[in-house]
């Protein structure tokens, strides 16, 4: 088995941080881990995982799985309730949110793995805005796309095209780590959705959260269905 050797930057001291080298192996949360990932390879012959964050069930059974062959471990028993509990819930989502509008701004996870997961829901993406694009972001463009998503990609950077594009096509949904555009939401009566305080989540677990951030309020509304009791599977 494997026990945590450190967590960089969190919870490291000194001390810690200059035996980082002993540990066997490195898994990247964050990509602005992987230039510190790369070095300590190049010196230290430490190999490494990037468990980055996508969104849709099958994309996290896939990096988990991968995951487990880096590390020789079979993690299939612990995995599979996570995802079926991910599965009961987009299960649920796809009932009722067929022809709703959204607009993706977020700075953490796979962009366009979110948007073919609400695309799968029935909902229209109206546009995506994206700071970067990395390796991953082309294969997952592409499933999007493949699976008939259409959007327009706005540079994140920029800020007026978004507002733009905010105050004209007037989302159900704006779904953002950023809390600027808040105030010119509510103006809009533009459906505002802040998922930054679950940033540090990661796995089904993150997933499951972000959707219940969400789509909270439609959820609220099925009969029978325990938020909070979904929360907690997803936490255990």
């Amino acid at each position: 088995g494997y026990s945590i050797h450190s967590v960089i930057p969190s919870h490291t001291d000194l001390d810690t941080l200059q035996k980082a080298p002993e540990a066997s192996c490195n898994i990247i949360l964050d990509r602005g881990a992987l230039p510190l990932a790369e070095k300590m390879k190049e010196k230290y012959q430490m190999d490494y995982f990037l468990f980055d964050r996508p969104f849709s069930p099958e994309s996290i059974l896939h990096l988990y799985r991968n995951l487990g062959m880096f590390l020789s471990v079979d993690i299939e028993s612990i995995i599979t309730p996570e995802y079926n509990s991910l599965l009961q819930l987009t299960s649920v989502l796809k009932q009722g949110l067929a022809g709703k509008k959204a607009i993706i701004s977020i700075g953490q996870g796979r962009t366009f793995d979110l948007a073919f997961l609400l695309h799968s829901f029935g909902i229209k993406i109206a546009a995506i805005a994206i700071d970067e694009i990395f390796e991953q972001d082309y294969a997952d463009a592409k499933k999007y796309h493949s699976d008939g998503g259409k959007s327009d990609i706005i540079r994140n950077a920029s800020c007026y095209p978004l507002e733009e594009y905010l105050v004209r096509i007037k989302p159900d949904y704006y779904i953002t780590f950023s809390g600027y555009e808040e105030n010119m939401c509510k103006e809009n009566h533009i459906g505002y959705r802040n998922i930054h305080s679950i940033a540090f989540l990661n796995g089904f677990d993150f997933a499951i959260h972000i959707l219940l951030e969400i789509f909270g309020d439609y959820v609220q509304t099925i009969p029978n269905f325990d938020i909070s009791a979904m929360k907690m599977r997803a936490s255990a």
